[in-house]
């Protein structure tokens, strides 16, 4: 981390319209710093509807946004329409992918990951590469450890 203020800040990455909406009510209601971060790609190519109701996405709560039991494939922001299409095209070949939206990177939804990596046994993180505050390494570290000991002890 290049600045202390990120480990005491939510950091929120929405995928599309509806759901930055909802993580925008959450994050200027919530008493923490929250750091909203917007995929400029998204502004051009992600449409759909949003309510004009008034609503709340949790924050810090990750999202399953398709069941699987062969392989878990975790995202955020613009790169889950990519990993959609990817969980098509592998569903064509018979493979079951569990694709989990973070929505959160920090703090993440560890207890979500992690059940969905016990259910399948596999795991695949897919972000856009950015210059800062890298993401993967991170989960991997975070994740690694305790499934793999697991495993060896189950």
């Amino acid at each position: 981390m290049c600045c202390d203020v990120l480990w005491c800040a939510q950091v929120v990455v929405p995928r599309n319209p509806a759901q930055a909406k909802g993580l925008l009510l959450s994050a200027i209601r919530d008493p923490n710093p929250v750091i909203f971060l917007e995929p400029k790609y998204l502004y051009r190519v992600s449409t759909g509807d949003v309510p004009a109701v008034d609503y709340t996405i949790p924050l810090s709560s990750a999202e399953v946004v398709r069941s699987g039991k062969d392989v878990t494939i975790v995202g955020w922001g613009a790169q889950m329409r990519v990993l959609e299409k990817a969980a098509d095209l592998a569903a064509a070949d018979g493979i079951s992918c569990e694709l989990i939206d973070l929505r959160t990177l920090l703090p993440w939804d560890a207890d979500t990951v992690e059940a969905s990596v016990k259910k399948t046994g596999r795991l695949i993180i897919s972000h856009e590469v950015c210059t800062s505050y890298h993401t993967p390494p991170f989960l991997c570290s975070s994740l690694g450890s305790p499934l793999l000991l697991s495993r060896l002890v189950d």
